[in-house]
């Protein structure tokens, strides 16, 4: 059987983050919460699923002035806003959030970039082509 799996190149980021050369995240997770009691069975801890944590997300790019400002800018305002990652098979990751880290990078033998952490606020919606 042939693969559907897709390039990841061509993946954007809105509002713009710049010229972009890696996308990570959300990563949504579940806290763990112990309901164990003296009467759980064998003596093994029991759980149910609490709340939903929508994450955080990263990109890494080169370091243009323009983007720069931008993601400062967004960090020291601290204000929500609105993302949409859009993958080259028509997907999207939809969510609120706000830069919590932005990094520069300059190295001696490489390029001149840049990292920025966001946390994700609420719920992230993602969505089929």
């Amino acid at each position: 059987m042939a693969t559907t799996g897709v390039a990841a190149f061509g993946t954007t980021i809105s509002p713009s983050a710049g010229e972009i050369s890696s996308i990570s995240g959300p990563g949504i997770t579940v806290e763990d919460v112990d309901i164990t009691h003296h009467e759980s069975a064998d003596a093994f801890r029991e759980f149910a699923a609490g709340l939903i944590d929508g994450g955080e997300f990263s990109v890494e790019g080169n370091l243009t002035s323009g983007l720069a400002s931008g993601i400062y800018a967004d960090l020291i305002s601290r204000t929500p806003q609105s993302y949409v990652i859009t993958f080259p098979n028509s997907m999207t990751w939809t969510f609120s959030g706000y830069p919590k880290a932005f990094d520069t990078d300059a190295p001696v033998d490489g390029k001149l970039g840049f990292s920025a952490t966001f946390k994700v606020t609420g719920k992230p919606t993602l969505a089929g082509s």
